[in-house]
């Protein structure tokens, strides 16, 4: 069974925000674990058919995206993370280029819109320990936006769960495709926005 199924089955106890905090600070600093996935199904089904508050659902999510950031920082500033194997990839490569550079020019915007790209997020986060940048500004970023990921995700599904709400099952399949839709998106537009930057020297 998929990690993402088993851990919405458990949607209507209490356990889910232990496996949603669990899970999405595992995705902070190793992104095979799809935490986006689970705050946008799991609100989803709480449209559906009820359940625990979505308010505990936005904390639990907020607070492990927090640690997941956390923790992405600090093994950046203990690890040679050019060597990781998560970033072997031609990809993974460019996305820790880009986090150099755009850290060294305009840190908060880019630390707050990585959060909303999987891999982004890891390399800007590591990216920041590697070169040393200050750990309580870096504190104060990821705090907002943390509180900002887990509200677009749940966002994400209420829009999917209202609009299909006859249709559960089909509402959290859109709200995923969405999910990821939208982090490509932000990813190009963050792209498109460091290539002008570049060329015009700022």
């Amino acid at each position: 069974m998929h990690i993402g199924e088993w851990a919405l089955q458990l949607v209507d106890s209490p356990w889910i925000l232990l496996v949603l905090f669990v899970l999405t600070t595992i995705d902070g600093f190793f992104p095979v674990v799809p935490s986006e996935s689970i705050v946008i199904g799991a609100t989803v089904l709480i449209v559906a058919d009820g359940g625990i508050s979505l308010w505990w659902i936005w904390l639990a999510g907020a607070a492990g995206a927090f640690l997941g950031d956390f923790i992405a920082y600090h093994i950046g500033k203990a690890l040679p993370i050019h060597r990781m194997r998560v970033f072997a990839s031609e990809r993974g490569t460019r996305a820790l280029e880009r986090a150099e550079v755009a850290l060294d020019r305009r840190a908060p915007l880019y630390i707050m819109s990585a959060r909303f790209i999987p891999l982004g997020r890891v390399a800007v986060n590591m990216t920041a320990g590697a070169v040393r940048f200050p750990f309580a500004r870096f504190g104060m970023i990821i705090t907002f936006s943390a509180c900002l990921w887990a509200g677009y995700s749940i966002l994400l599904g209420l829009v999917a769960g209202n609009v299909l709400e006859e249709r559960p099952l089909v509402a959290v399949a859109v709200g995923l495709v969405f999910g990821v839709t939208m982090g490509w998106i932000i990813y190009r537009i963050m792209t498109l926005l460091h290539t002008l930057m570049y060329k015009t020297g700022h």
